[in-house]
């Protein structure tokens, strides 16, 4: 689904104590596995990958959580979703705060150059790096900045928290196929990169 345009509504009062996070980019994948397709949309920081928002919707409600391992928080949202001249629009509202408590560690990984536009990613069980749990190939296309992150918060899971398995080039991800250990095959594909100039802050109360 082509989403035209996404606006971000707060109706927050300004005042000392309060969180502001930016985003830059809106990111949309789509993950086939088994026939059933989900599409993933996300907003980005291109500057600090450690700030996001993912969009979520169960089929009969949407909501969103924006996640911060910067400061270890998630804040929840309720999302309206209306059509306003044939364009989408997104209406947040602040719902609550959880505190992150666990700081896990990377899991061993190793990237492999197939060419100039095939790379591939394998992540280990274990500390050897002789046990693959998943692989990732991934065909990348050249950018003005590397929204390689964007790849990874949208289909990392789970590691999608950790930097260190960022590639390090001015890269957006087209499309990948991820191999499981299990036998699973998952293929991701980019339906939209837009940039946007977006700012959400959260109240100086928050609710936990």
């Amino acid at each position: 689904m082509k989403i035209l345009q996404l606006f971000l509504i707060t109706f927050f009062s300004f005042g000392y104590g309060q969180k502001i996070y930016e985003f830059d980019y809106l990111v949309h994948y789509s993950s086939e596995s088994n026939g059933k397709i989900r599409n993933l949309l996300y907003y980005v920081n291109s500057q600090n990958p450690q700030n996001y928002i993912r969009i979520l919707n169960d089929g009969e409600k949407y909501a969103a959580k924006l996640l911060s391992f910067e400061n270890n928080k998630i804040y929840g949202f309720d999302v309206v979703k209306s059509m306003k001249k044939g364009e989408v629009f997104y209406d947040f509202s602040y719902l609550s705060t959880i505190t992150l408590q666990h700081n896990f560690n990377p899991p061993p990984f190793k990237y492999i150059k197939i060419d100039d536009n095939n790379i591939r990613l394998d992540i280990f069980r274990n500390k050897k790096a002789t046990k693959v749990k998943q692989s990732y190939l991934m065909k990348i296309k050249p950018y003005e900045i590397n929204l390689f992150p964007a790849f990874r918060i949208a289909n990392f899971h789970p590691y999608e928290r950790f930097t260190q398995l960022d590639y390090s080039q001015n890269v957006f991800v087209e499309e990948a196929t991820l191999y499981c250990e299990n036998g699973t095959v998952i293929k991701q594909k980019v339906q939209e990169i837009r940039k946007i100039n977006l700012r959400i802050t959260i109240p100086k109360h928050e609710k936990y």
